[in-house]
């Protein structure tokens, strides 16, 4: 709704630019400062228009640590030594058992 009244406020401001009226700025300043907050009050985003927003995510986009790093290495960004050395770590740390000695050997390395 909030997105419909912008529009509707920004489409009003320039038709009353082109059609020569000298205080056409006011309906922006009206719209955004003053009635655009008060409708954000009395018409508060829906949760599920945020779930909406997320489950738009880019589908080609994966979370799959293995193919991030495969695309890494596609697009060049990682040199062979790189795509290796990360590769073993990932293939290390691929179960939550395996995470938890993982962290506990950095932090030996690390001292």
């Amino acid at each position: 709704m909030l997105a419909i009244f912008v529009l509707l406020t920004l489409g009003a401001g320039f038709v009353a630019m082109v059609a020569g009226m000298p205080y056409f700025w006011l309906i922006w300043v009206l719209g955004f400062a003053v009635v655009l907050p008060i409708l954000g009050i009395l018409f508060p985003e829906d949760e599920a228009d945020s779930e909406l927003v997320e489950d738009e995510r880019d589908p080609d986009v994966s979370t799959d640590p293995l193919t991030n790093l495969r695309d890494q290495y596609v697009r060049g960004d990682l040199t062979d030594e790189e795509f290796e050395r990360k590769l073993d770590r990932l293939l290390e740390t691929e179960s939550p058992e395996n995470v938890a000695e993982w962290r506990e050997l950095a932090k030996e390395n690390a001292r």
